[in-house]
């Protein structure tokens, strides 16, 4: 996965607070903000429907944006994903994100800053040389 710079995930983590609502994200709002939706196509050139909305923007450092559908259950809020950038790695993208969100503390290594309304949980990949960030808002309990 390319590496994603600190700056372009704090970007784009407030573009999907700004599309984020206890609804679901609103897939337009993103589009407005520069984001272009994904589509796959077979071997054939045929195009593949894919479960996911996947939004990305044609931009070296940029991460990538994914949702369910709107109704569904993964639906209801943006997971940012992309490659650690080498130069400052997973502690240069949690310094990012204080300095631009509120720290709502960390556990299990999943570390919660709060956007407003919206609530965004950080963790590292799998591989451990990328990052997940999830946003979502919870609305009314």
């Amino acid at each position: 996965m390319p590496p994603a710079t600190p700056e372009l995930a704090i970007a784009a983590v407030r573009d999907c607070a700004h599309a984020t609502s206890p609804q679901g994200v609103d897939e337009a709002a993103l589009i407005q903000r520069g984001w272009e939706r994904a589509t796959a196509e077979s071997a054939e050139g045929e195009t593949i429907p894919l479960d996911l909305i996947m939004l990305g923007k044609d931009q070296p450092g940029s991460p990538l944006i994914m949702s369910g559908k709107p109704g569904s259950e993964g639906g209801r809020g943006c997971v940012i994903t992309g490659g650690l950038d080498p130069a400052t790695g997973f502690d240069g993208l949690l310094a990012a994100l204080s300095d631009n969100f509120q720290a709502a503390g960390n556990r299990d290594g999943n570390h919660q800053f709060r956007i407003g309304s919206d609530v965004a949980v950080a963790a590292r990949g799998g591989d451990g040389g990328s990052f997940r960030i999830v946003v979502l808002e919870p609305g009314e309990g």
